[in-house]
């Protein structure tokens, strides 16, 4: 697993790297010193996750997560707490407040490795499922038997006719995972699949057994792309 570091301290930036080495399955493949250099160089580089300050001259962390056009996770790490509001929209994988210690530094990094292992590569060439761990253990679930997925808190609900499941995961990453013909996310806190759509009157969508809420803002993309289907 690889992450990156954009900080423009740079005893904070060795300190981390410090850290890294002492945490199997994560390698640190660049220090930056503002998000510009990051920016340009971002292309070549093959990264699972950020670990990002806030506070930087020219462009700081959030106008940097503002400026993706995909959600990329990333580990917050600053000497303010108030900027937590300001990241909720985007796929945080934790928050630490500076000067961090390394038994706080490894529990996160712990539940950021079981977090982004939540979903698990499908080795088949018949991409018609994937793998979801809930209770400690990997479900496969076939992207037909899913009928929508919604946030909750720190996890994400994955619900079929016959079961929801619990998992340890973000919204943008399951969004990336799903064939993009057959779900489309309503609301920030909501992930239908088209084909398991009942009916929709108005801002609401019946959906499997359930209804839910579209947002104002996605209510016209929404019907643009069921009618192009």
């Amino acid at each position: 697993m690889n992450c990156i570091i954009i900080d423009d301290d740079a005893v904070q930036n060795a300190l981390i790297e410090e850290y890294l080495k002492e945490i199997d399955g994560i390698n640190c493949v660049g220090v930056f010193n503002n998000p510009i250099d990051f920016l340009k160089a971002q292309n070549g580089l093959k990264l699972d996750f950020i670990i990002l300050d806030m506070e930087m001259p020219k462009m700081s962390g959030v106008d940097l997560l503002n400026s993706f056009e995909k959600s990329v996770p990333v580990l917050v790490i600053s000497s303010k707490p108030k900027y937590a509001i300001q990241v909720i929209n985007h796929d945080v994988l934790g928050y630490l407040l500076k000067p961090v210690k390394f038994v706080d530094f490894m529990k996160m990094m712990g539940k950021i490795k079981t977090k982004l292992n939540s979903f698990t590569p499908i080795p088949s060439e018949e991409k018609n499922h994937l793998f979801i761990k809930s209770d400690g253990m990997l479900h496969k679930l076939k992207y037909a038997d899913i009928t929508h997925i919604s946030a909750a808190v720190d996890y994400i609900e994955v619900h079929t006719f016959k079961k929801k499941y619990l998992v340890n995961s973000s919204m943008n990453k399951v969004n990336l995972k799903l064939p993009k013909n057959s779900f489309f996310r309503i609301h920030r806190s909501t992930i239908i699949n088209v084909n398991h759509i009942n009916r929709i009157d108005k801002e609401l969508v019946e959906v499997g057994l359930e209804t839910v809420r579209i947002a104002p803002s996605k209510r016209e993309p929404f019907l643009e792309f069921i009618n192009s289907l």
